[in-house]
């Protein structure tokens, strides 16, 4: 595989309506796997530019990967596309529709329409959504289409996308890939880092991936050569040392992920007290499919009232303290834990602006807390962040992430 390429599809992309995390995802996934995009597009929804890009980047490339453009709208065109594309008919598939009709019942509008496939095409079926993925193979060129939707998407390259690849390209599975995320950390800190160990181990290949609060580095190499091994372990050990008090271990890069597998190893669970995130923290945790077997729940208490009486926050402690403090934030981590009997908590609470800041505690400032019910208080508080409330919020949750796994991790 020497030249990759990604389309996204979707007027909504250059409309700016929704961030484009569908080419994110997919050159995160493929370096995972030892390839390398080299580049992507996004276009709209519109016939004669999609031919005219999907011509080109197949005469340009061994691996060509679509999202979006499947489904049975007037503005889904990439399936008749790319079937004239490859000269191919279509046909009904009866397995599609007998999938569709379990999950749906007979009376999907859009059942003959999503089952109706290109005569060519390998069918991958969809065990989200209702659009099956569709593989084209030509003599030098593979072309995937994968549907728009990210949680879609993201369930049929795990489960079948993957597989097939492994299968096609048995090479990418002689490489191995470990990340680590970094709290509370900046680029401008760890790319120094990153370039001497390019360096020192030449055989480490590494990558790094920023997120408000937090950077993921993805280190790769080939797995069964020795040398190649030991200069893998060798750089998490210079990162280890460089930042002892931000590394997190993560198999996949997906930080909510190895928590709620961590928490279900440990037959633990979770709860969350949120002041200035609304949420934000429990939604996280939450999008993860079985979260229920570990959260139990989140209190979500701006006002100082609820804090008091849902959180047993004391009046005292606000009065003396007030109500963005190390004090408050232990006591709202606390009374998570009393209020829903859970192991562990995160709570957090801070100025997200754009108003209520001063001088002693500026717009950007944030306490954060995990407790456990074994007695275990920790605190942090975070920098004085800029950027408007949304960054803030992002920040902030990224960085409660990282901290709730240390200290699962470690308690």
């Amino acid at each position: 595989m020497k030249h990759i390429e990604i389309v996204t599809i979707g007027n909504e992309l250059l409309d700016g309506m929704i961030v484009n995390t569908n080419a994110s995802y997919l050159c995160q996934q493929l370096k995972a796997l030892g390839l390398t995009v080299s580049a992507y597009h996004a276009i709209p929804d519109e016939r004669n530019v999609l031919k005219r890009l999907l011509k080109r980047t197949l005469l340009e490339s061994s691996l060509v990967i679509c999202t979006g453009g499947l489904g049975p709208t007037l503005d889904d065109n990439t399936r008749q596309v790319a079937a004239e594309i490859f000269d191919s008919g279509f046909r009904f598939d009866d397995g599609i529709a007998a999938a569709l009709r379990e999950r749906y019942g007979n009376d999907l509008a859009s059942l003959h329409n999503q089952a109706t496939v290109p005569a060519k095409a390998i069918v991958l079926p969809n065990s989200v959504g209702t659009a099956p993925a569709l593989i084209f193979e030509g003599a030098s060129v593979t072309l995937i289409l994968l549907p728009g939707p990210p949680l879609e998407m993201h369930a049929i390259f795990e489960q079948s996308v993957i597989p097939y690849l492994q299968v096609r390209l048995p090479e990418i599975g002689k490489r191995v890939t470990e990340y680590l995320i970094l709290a509370a950390s900046r680029e401008d800190e760890v790319d120094p880092v990153l370039r001497e160990l390019q360096e020192t181990l030449p055989n480490v290949d590494a990558g790094i991936y920023a997120k408000l609060g937090s950077l993921t580095i993805a280190l790769s190499t080939f797995q069964e050569d020795a040398e190649a091994r030991r200069e893998l372990d060798q750089a998490k050990q210079v990162l280890m040392s460089r930042f002892p008090d931000r590394v997190v271990f993560t198999k996949r890069g997906k930080i909510e992920e190895d928590i709620q597998e961590l928490l279900i190893k440990n037959n633990a669970t979770l709860s969350t007290a949120e002041s200035c995130t609304g949420g934000s923290i429990a939604a996280a945790l939450t999008a993860q499919a079985g979260a229920s077997q570990y959260f139990l729940g989140s209190v979500v208490a701006y006002s100082n009232e609820v804090k008091k009486r849902l959180l047993g926050v004391k009046q005292s402690t606000l009065d003396e303290h007030g109500a963005v403090s190390e004090e408050v934030v232990i006591e709202m981590a606390r009374g998570a834990l009393l209020a829903t009997g859970s192991d562990y908590s995160v709570a957090v609470t801070g100025v997200a602006g754009p108003t209520g800041g001063s001088d002693k505690k500026p717009i950007g400032t944030v306490w954060l807390g995990v407790a456990s019910r074994h007695g275990i208080a920790l605190t942090w508080r975070l920098k004085v962040l800029h950027g408007d409330r949304a960054k803030i919020i992002a920040y902030t949750v990224n960085v409660a992430l990282c901290r709730l796994w240390q200290t699962v991790n470690t308690f």
